[in-house]
């Protein structure tokens, strides 16, 4: 078995949602002075104050577990001590290498992009693209480099012995 658990980066992700936060909480004050346009600084005080908490939850407080066993690459989104298996794909299903953001865009395909990532703004983040069935999707995540190395590994080892299991099956 495989794992990568990526840390928070920086204090970035952390001041952002608290500044917004207090920014919020200033607003409800201002807005007596608003005059008949109290109901909208309130109101976006409060979508201020929504979004600090979207941050917040999805990337302070959110962990991802990835796993790569048994041919399967697993991602858990970790929520204090409770854990979701979000994702659970065959290695054999992945198709090409990881590629970075830049790799990603120059492909120009539209397709559905799940993300699983503690750091938006980090280097290391990967996309992967796999087969869901007869859809194709992409997967962000952010592995360490031993789980990528690993990870490429792996995946061109499972397609192989798919490949010889339906040679086996055609004959």
């Amino acid at each position: 078995m495989i794992q990568s658990r990526p840390k928070l980066k920086g204090k970035k992700l952390i001041y952002t949602p608290l500044f917004l936060l207090i920014a919020a909480m200033l607003l409800f004050p201002a807005s007596s002075v608003a005059g008949k346009y109290a109901a909208i600084v309130q109101l976006f005080a409060m979508c201020v104050a929504a979004y600090s908490l979207f941050i917040l939850i999805k990337y302070v407080l959110s962990d991802y577990l990835y796993t790569i066993e048994d041919g399967h690459f697993t991602v858990h989104k970790i929520n204090g001590k409770k854990s979701v298996c979000v994702a659970d794909i065959e290695l054999s299903d992945i198709s090409g290498n990881l590629r970075t953001k830049e790799e990603y865009r120059k492909e120009d395909v539209a397709r559905k992009l799940y993300k699983f990532i503690k750091n938006p703004d980090d280097e290391r983040l990967r996309y992967i693209v796999c087969n869901f069935g007869t859809e194709e999707c992409a997967i962000l995540f952010e592995p360490d480099e031993y789980f990528e190395k690993q990870m490429m590994s792996l995946v061109s080892e499972w397609k192989q012995r798919k490949f010889e299991e339906e040679d086996e099956d055609d004959e």
